[in-house]
């Protein structure tokens, strides 16, 4: 007897660390204004940004990218200040891929006056889509530290 099973999620895991305060990155990540300036990387330039970071709040990500209109809405579960950020991604409508919704967690470790971020983003259902969020989160992290600069 043959038993089927659900395809594996796959995850992508990224650290990187920051030249910056742990208060200043961790803001970045949480001002839906900051994260607007950075979040799409060089894959998307975002136009249009509603919504509430905080707990409970959905944020709407409306951006152009190389291959047309994309859209991701952001819904937070969980926020501890300057630790932590857990939050539902879900890609409206995207060349990545649509997984449906995805667990992206995000941790802040301080360093001195740095900062190390480990982004653990997790539900991937082709290997296909997690290596283009693979690029899409690597393009964040370095127009990130751009602007945070």
């Amino acid at each position: 007897m043959k038993t089927e099973t659900a395809p594996l999620a796959l995850r992508l895991e990224l650290r990187r660390t920051f030249d910056f305060p742990v208060e200043r990155v961790f803001t970045a990540w949480t001002d839906i204004r900051q994260l607007a300036t950075w979040l799409g990387g060089d894959c998307a330039t975002q136009r249009r940004v509603e919504g509430e970071f905080r707990v409970g709040g959905v944020c709407h990500f409306l951006g152009e990218g190389e291959n047309g209109p994309c859209a991701v809405d952001i819904k937070c579960r969980e926020i501890v200040p300057n630790s932590r950020i857990v939050f539902t991604w879900t890609a409206v409508k995207s060349s990545c891929g649509n997984d449906g919704d995805t667990t992206v967690t995000v941790t802040f470790r301080a360093l001195g006056q740095k900062t190390e971020v480990h982004l653990v983003h997790e539900g991937f259902l082709t290997d296909e889509s997690r290596q283009a969020h693979n690029y899409g989160w690597t393009s964040s992290l370095e127009k990130l530290a751009l602007k945070l600069a």
